[in-house]
């Protein structure tokens, strides 16, 4: 009976220890291109973007709470909303889609 118990607790242990890097949170990671092609964002699903566009490229990072993103390059920041395929810039509704 003692050898049950302890083998029922060892892998109760296993089982949250699997658990603990489990997370709701879908990861951004991809690469988005705009409407038009001048800017492409690339999420490396870790906190880290690139932003490319027709002056050269910029590293940032970003965080994503739901469905909504901040994205942080050189001092400035920006949200959008995130849905499956598309990127939409908050403020300026343009809209990046995965590539």
């Amino acid at each position: 009976m003692k050898k049950n118990v302890v083998v029922v607790t060892v892998l109760l242990i296993a089982v949250l220890l699997a658990c603990v890097g489990c997370s709701s949170e879908p990861k951004l990671q991809g690469t988005f291109v705009s409407e038009d092609g001048s800017e492409t964002f690339v999420f490396d699903g870790n906190g880290n973007v690139t932003m490319i566009g027709s002056y050269g490229s910029e590293n940032g990072t970003y965080t994503v709470s739901g469905f909504k993103i901040t994205v942080v390059i050189q001092g400035f920041s920006f949200t959008a909303t995130w849905a499956e395929n598309t990127i939409t810039d908050d403020d300026t509704g343009d809209v990046f889609t995965k590539q």
